[in-house]
Parts: C-alpha cells; structure tokens; sequence
C-alpha cells in the first residue's frame, strides 16, 4: 500500500483496491489475508510457548525427583554406616565379656545423713508450761468499698480436638506413673546361663533388636520426667519387664547394661555367686551402696544390687 501511495501520489481506500482491476490489486495485501495471519502466528505463538513451560515444568520435576532420590540414598548410607558402628562396638565388648573377667574389692558407701535424734521422754512430774493466751487488741478492718461490676467479655469458643493417633501403643508403668512405648517385636532368645561365654551370646542377641526403639522410649521419657543417671537406671528395668515378661533379673541385669552401653554409659556387668549384677560409673552418688575404684579413675563404680 505504501508503494502505490507512493506511485500515484494519493492513498488508496479499500474500496478503491476491491474495484481495482486485478492487474492493480496488490498480491498479498488484502486486509481479510493479513487478519488471517497474524492470528495464525498468535496460535502458533501460544501454542509454542505452552510446549516450552510443560518442558521447563516436565525438567523441574525430573530436577527434584532426582533430589529426593539422592537424600533418601544418602540417609540410608549414613543409618548403614551407624548400624555398622554400632555393630562393631557390640561385638567388641561380646568379645570383652569372653574373657576372665576380673576380681576387685568393694567398699561401702557411708551414709549422707546423719542418724535421727532419740525423741523426748514424758515426764508427769514435770510442771507445765503457762499457756494462758495472750490478748492483743486488734483494731477494725474498715470494711472495703463495693468495686462495680463489669462485664465479663465474651470468650472464643475452644478449637475441636483433633484426633491423633497413638504412636506409642504398650502401656508400662514406672514407679506407679503410667508411660507408653512404642511397640517392638521381641525375637532374642533367652539366657542360658551366667558363664562369661553365655552372657557374650546373650549381649549379641540382644544386639539384633530395634535399639533404636528403645533409645529413643529411654531418652523421650528422661526428658520429659528429668531423670538422673540412677533414674535411667530404673527406667530400663521398668522398659525390659514391659517387653519381656516373666524373664529372670539376670536377663534384665545384662538388658539394662546393654542398653546404657548404647546410651553412652560406663557400665559393666559383674558376678556374685550365681548372680549377674550391674556396674554403673554415675554421676550423682548414692548413699549406703557398695562400690569399687576401676583403674585410677575418681569416679566410682556402683554396684547397684539389693
């Protein structure tokens, strides 16, 4: 159109090009042609971008999936890697319970408190003391000015309770307080004896349960009642009478001291006569308990038995 303006010096309507000759009639500049195509290259446009963002989108999705899958490998290798420490340290302190074990001699912790006085004796002869009350003028409260009432405002109504499920389904009790754990499938087999040999296959045994259960029952419930080192003590003997019902003290004996050796513990296990009795290096000290010196260290062993 610009050309032919151009040419003949006037601008052409369009009714000039419809009743043009088709000599004059400009190929390809038809207004209807020209609407055609450019929503023809809207369509296309439209089109082509849509292809490109469910690319980017069908990428980013490819992008985190492969994200995931990688922390989840890696979890896994680092849960494998602590399962195999773990492992090992049980099976190195199996092979510590293997050997002789040694003998040492125990003292007596001496008494935190001192003894209770004798109480008073009666005596009838004896004259009584004056109790006639003493009188002591009190002067009137002056009676307090009555205060306007006011409204009380208006309270929210409390939420629903929302339901959560029980995540920790066995029922215990610990010193008459009820505490809940979680379930776990028991499958070590029992104690044979008290030989270094038998408590070793034992400790291995009991190395292939869910520690991590019962870790995470002991640690959540120190928390949440505070719990010293003897309480811990106590909380693992209350755990293993939950889960093995109607097993011997020596079976319980080795459990707990299997269990604060995973918890981080000193603790050993002894034998007396044919009783197998605990160890525990604890901070707190406890009164009237035998206990022993291992090696130079300050801190004493107790020997926590009745």
């Amino acid at each position: 159109i610009y050309k032919i303006t151009q040419k003949f010096s006037f601008r052409p309507s369009p009714s000039d090009f419809a009743s043009a000759t088709p000599s004059l009639r400009p190929k390809g500049c038809c207004y209807q042609q020209r609407c055609e195509t450019l929503q023809l290259m809207i369509v296309l446009t439209c089109f082509y971008s849509a292809l490109s963002a469910q690319k980017d989108n069908s990428d980013f999705r490819e992008y985190a999936r492969k994200q995931r899958e990688a922390v989840a490998q890696y979890k896994e290798i680092v849960k494998a890697d602590l399962k195999n420490y773990r492992d090992s340290l049980n099976t190195a302190f199996s092979k510590y319970l293997r050997e002789k074990w040694e003998e040492f001699d125990l003292y007596r912790q001496e008494r935190g408190f001192e003894p209770m006085p004798e109480p008073p004796v009666y005596d009838p002869d004896k004259p009584k003391p004056d109790v006639t009350p003493l009188l002591v003028p009190v002067n009137p409260t002056p009676e307090p000015e009555p205060q306007p009432q006011l409204e009380p405002e208006p309270q929210p109504e409390p939420d629903q309770p929302i339901s959560i499920p029980v995540a920790y389904p066995v029922k215990a009790d610990f010193f008459g307080i009820p505490i809940e754990l979680q379930s776990i499938e028991i499958t070590e087999r029992a104690l044979s004896g008290i030989s270094e040999k038998e408590v070793a296959d034992y400790w291995v045994s009991l190395s292939q349960l869910s520690t991590n259960k019962f870790s995470e029952d002991i640690i959540r419930i120190k928390n949440a009642f505070e719990l010293n080192d003897w309480g811990i003590y106590q909380l693992t003997g209350a755990i293993f009478r939950t889960h093995f019902s109607r097993r011997s003290e020596n079976e319980q004996v080795v459990f707990s001291i299997f269990m604060l050796n995973q918890l981080g513990y000193r603790a050993r296990i002894g034998r007396a006569d044919d009783d197998l009795v605990p160890l525990i290096a604890l901070k707190n000290r406890l009164s009237n308990t035998s206990y022993f010196r291992f090696g130079n260290e300050d801190n004493p062993v107790f020997l926590l038995h009745d």
